[in-house]
């Protein structure tokens, strides 16, 4: 039982964590100035394409947190549901994440 709790808060620190470096970076990106982020990439792309790739990187990261957490946890109904939204969650972006970086 002391596992399982530990192991809930560890996730649920990793997802905060992983939350505010991605508001970091985007807040980063806000400031820079775009030609800036267009001379890094291919010259039909735009700083929107970048932000999209950074969201979905970030959210199949969450895809993979909530898998994992159901593969551990796999006695309970919840965590069993969380893997299965999980699973289906990342290989959601995964096609987002792939074909949005076929453009760069």
């Amino acid at each position: 039982m002391a596992a399982e709790t530990v192991t809930k808060s560890l996730l649920t620190v990793i997802g905060f964590l992983t939350g505010l470096m991605a508001l970091l970076i985007l807040r980063k990106l806000k400031n820079e100035d775009i030609s800036m982020v267009k001379m890094r990439l291919k010259p039909e792309s735009t700083i929107w394409d970048f932000r999209i790739i950074s969201a979905a990187n970030f959210l199949m990261f969450i895809g993979f947190l909530m898998y994992i957490a159901g593969v551990v946890f796999s006695n309970d109904s919840l965590w069993i549901i969380s893997k299965a939204v999980g699973g289906i969650f990342g290989l959601m972006y995964a096609g987002v994440l792939f074909r949005w970086w076929r453009r760069f």
